[in-house]
Formats: C-alpha cells, sequence, structure tokens
C-alpha cells in the first residue's frame, strides 16, 4: 500500500476513533495536508472524494474482507495490506469489546541470573594420595604431642624407609588436591520480569465498530505477525510467553580435606601384618616398622555453584504498532 494509503486510514481512524469515545491517545494521529483527518459521513466525499465505503475498501478499490457494520460513527477503515486492528492494553484485567478475543501477551522479558536453577554438582578428581604426612610422638600418656618425623604420601604406593615408634603415635592427612566440577541449570519461568499486556484481536465474524466498546485505556493498533519495522508510531514486539535458555553454572570446588590410613609393616615392600594409623588419631604403638603405605580417602568435597542469566526468546512474536 502507498503513503497516501497509510496516512489516509491512520487520518480517518483518528477522526473515528475519537466519536466513538476513546481518548486522543487511543487514535492513530498523522497529519495530512497540515492536519488530523476525520471519518466521512456515509455518503459524504472525501478529501479525494471517495466514500466510507470507498475508504473501507482501499485507496485502490481492493476488497478488504472486513465487516464495518455500516455504522458512521464508529466503523474503522481497513488497516495497511498484511496488517489487523488491535487494541492494546496494559491492564489484564480490562476486558475486550463484544467481537474480539482477548489474549494474554508481554513485551521486554527480562532474565537474570535468577531465571536459571542450578542442579547439584558433579565433582571429579580431588585426591588425597599426595603431599606430606607429619607425625607426633609421645613416650606415654597418651596425648601424641612431640613433634616426630615428616612422612610421603606418595601416591600410594609402598614406601621402603624404616624407623621407630614412641609410645603413642599419630599420624595427620595431607592437604587435598581439589579437583573439578559441573553443575547443569534448568529455566525458573516465574522469574522473569516482563511488561503484562492485554491484546484484543478482532474475530473473523466482529465487525470493526465494536472497537468502540473498549475501554478507553486501550490503545487502537495496528498488528502484524513476527518482528517487522512499523509503517508508523511506537512499535511493541509482543508475544504469549518466552523461551529460556539457561547455560551451565559456574561451578568450582569451594573446600577439600582428606581422611584415610597409614599402614606401617615389619618388613620390606610392605609386608608382613602392619600397625595401622588412622589419621588424626592418637594411638599406643612400640617397635619399630621398614616400610609403610599411606591409604587416602577424600573426607569432604565442597563445591560452589554461580548461576548464570538465560538467553530469551519470544515465542512466536507479533509487531503492534501503536499511535
Amino acid at each position: 500500500m502507498s503513503s497516501v494509503r497509510l496516512a489516509v486510514f491512520l487520518a480517518v481512524s483518528a477522526g473515528v476513533l475519537v466519536a466513538c469515545g476513546f481518548s486522543k491517545q487511543g487514535a492513530l494521529d498523522v497529519a495530512v495536508d497540515g492536519g488530523v483527518g476525520s471519518a466521512p459521513q456515509d455518503g459524504e466525499g472525501g478529501a479525494d472524494g471517495a466514500t466510507t465505503a470507498d475508504a473501507a475498501s482501499g485507496a485502490e478499490g481492493g476488497t478488504v474482507g472486513v465487516p464495518l457494520c455500516d455504522s458512521a460513527t464508529c466503523a474503522l477503515p481497513a488497516p495497511p495490506s498484511g496488517w489487523e486492528l488491535v487494541l492494546l492494553g496494559t491492564s489484564r484485567a480490562d476486558a475486550c469489546p463484544a467481537g474480539f478475543d482477548a489474549a494474554d501477551s508481554i513485551e521486554n522479558p527480562m532474565a537474570g541470573a535468577d531465571a536459571c536453577a542450578c542442579a547439584a554438582c558433579v565433582k571429579t578428581g580431588t585426591t588425597c594420595s599426595t603431599g606430606s604426612l607429619p607425625t607426633k610422638t609421645d613416650s606415654g600418656g597418651g596425648a601424641c604431642g612431640s613433634n616426630s618425623s615428616t612422612l610421603d604420601a606418595l601416591g600410594g604406593a609402598c614406601q621402603n624407609n624404616g624407623g621407630n615408634f614412641g609410645q603413642d603415635d599419630v599420624v595427620f592427612a595431607p592437604a587435598a588436591v581439589k579437583g573439578t566440577c559441573t553443575s547443569a541449570a534448568s529455566p525458573v519461568p516465574s522469574n522473569v520480569v516482563s511488561q503484562q499486556l492485554r491484546v484484543c484481536t478482532r474475530q473473523a465474524s466482529g465487525c470493526l465498530g465494536a472497537a468502540c466498546g473498549a475501554p478507553p485505556s486501550m490503545k487502537a493498533c495496528i498488528a502484524a505477525p513476527g518482528d517487522v519495522a512499523c509503517p508508523s508510531g511506537t512499535k511493541h514486539v509482543v508475544a504469549a510467553g518466552v523461551t529460556l535458555v539457561c547455560p551451565s553454572c559456574g561451578c568450582s570446588i569451594a573446600s577439600a580435606t582428606c581422611g584415610g590410613t597409614m599402614e606401617f609393616h615389619p618388613q620390606a615392600d610392605c609386608n608382613g601384618t602392619p600397625v595401622t594409623l588412622t589419621a588424626g588419631v592418637c594411638k599406643p604403638t612400640a617397635g619399630s616398622f621398614q616400610s609403610y603405605k599411606w591409604k587416602g580417602v577424600v573426607a569432604t568435597d565442597v563445591c560452589a555453584t554461580t548461576p548464570v542469566a538465560p538467553t530469551t526468546t519470544l515465542m512466536t512474536p507479533q509487531t503492534i504498532c501503536c499511535p
């Protein structure tokens, strides 16, 4: 449709809507030859000699197939080709007029990190099989208060290194070597913030004139599928909902500690019945040893997750252009 047709449509719409009780904000105000056009009455000629019926069928005489219900004060011209007349309101409490279907839509969805929920960590790689193992001893009393030799975990391998026990001895676990973790995420649609809208769409058998029964808070606008440019006015891209895609959460091992046991063998190559000390426990001992082997276990392995904001995509978007 030419720019002249669009100007005529918008100008005529403005006059008709005001006549039907819409506030000025509800009219599509477009200047034509320095002023705002108004709808001609039945039988009256417009600026180019066209009647109301001519305007409704298009400046080029095309049939638009939109019933006007032959009401000079309420009939609205047809929107440009590819567009339809809708009513747009910011309150979902407003009811659409007869002959219009109501749809709840959203605009400008905003999703922060709380719109993605982190799952439990999947941890791997934390180890307690390397590092130094301090020991303490005493000559009686069970306090293990004197520092003694430092042993080596050696990855759990047998160490041929002999020595003498005290009366009591204790061995301490090495520092943990932290591994890695992962955490999947799932969307939380209820945490998406958006502008709530009410859209009224004309039923196939309805009359455009029924738009005169809409609440004053609604605007008469034009709509087309998809995210497209507006021929005029303020653009709104709306949809019934939004699709969220959450990336994996950030994940790290916050802390890890070790436990385990040390086996002291009376013979080389870790042969013979060992004296076994549990890490951190002072225990009576006696005699000597010729070899030892550390058996480390991960005591605690704590991960921390950091949620990440999702990407948002409007479901089947629609462009609405309002004055």
